[in-house]
């Protein structure tokens, strides 16, 4: 099944499936690696990822926090390896991130 392109709807979108890819698996995490992105942008920006299936909850549970919070753990599904691949041959082909998510 190829990429939805209408799932990825902007930048930040790529930025996040990236980060997800190299170990950012958290959204601290992810504010931290991506501290251009706000923080209302990106939790708006992962649940629509999460929506439209390209990410999801680990399965394994991270270990507590100080208080007993369980912080919430992130992964690429197939379709999101399968959607940053294609924006990587885009990149690849000349076209920039701008251009890909128009």
């Amino acid at each position: 099944m190829p990429c939805d392109t209408v799932a990825v709807r902007s930048r930040w979108d790529i930025a996040i499936l990236r980060a997800l890819k190299e170990g950012q698996n958290r959204p601290a995490m992810l504010q931290r690696h991506c501290p251009q992105i706000p923080r209302r942008t990106l939790y708006r920006r992962l649940k629509h990822l999460q929506q439209a299936r390209l990410i999801e909850p680990t399965a394994q549970p991270p270990a507590p926090l100080h208080g007993g919070a369980v912080p919430a753990a992130l992964r690429l599904t197939e379709e999101g390896e399968r959607c940053l691949q294609v924006v990587q041959r885009l990149e690849a082909a000349g076209l920039s991130v701008d251009q890909i998510v128009q």
